[in-house]
């Protein structure tokens, strides 16, 4: 996950802003996900969320849950605040980097789609279209 355009964020409100805006993105993800859930920051302003043992379809819900939570919780605040996402799932015949690779791949999505996304995205809870790779 990404948050969207960040350093618009940092240029216009200031970096120690910028850096509470991560910290409190990231106590909405910990009140969010479960114990046995890990959160990873893997860059400036993108985070990887591991979701143990979680079926395709219940990621992408719970990741529209978690996209929909922090939009609302930071729509009045530092100019609204909102999530991209992509979702892989982990497939025994493929390599760690193929997966983040894969999860990358629908994080760009979601950004080429208009951002504040999480991609792929559900069409109902048991479809999922794939589109470019994704």
């Amino acid at each position: 996950m990404d948050l969207d355009h960040f350093k618009s964020l940092n240029d216009s409100h200031g970096h120690a802003e910028g850096d509470q805006t991560l910290v409190d993105v990231v106590e909405v993800i910990n009140s969010r996900k479960r114990q046995l859930d890990f959160v990873f920051r893997s860059g400036g302003d993108e985070f990887t969320l591991l979701a143990r043992n979680t079926s395709m379809a219940s990621a992408l819900f719970f990741a529209e849950q978690l996209r929909s939570e922090v939009e609302s919780s930071f729509s009045g605040v530092r100019g609204g605040v909102t999530l991209s996402m992509g979702v892989a799932e982990y497939r025994l015949d493929e390599t760690m980097e193929d997966w983040m690779r894969q999860a990358d791949l629908c994080l760009y999505e979601s950004k080429r789609h208009g951002r504040n996304m999480v991609w792929p995205r559900p069409e109902n809870e048991n479809h999922v279209v794939l589109e470019e790779g994704c």
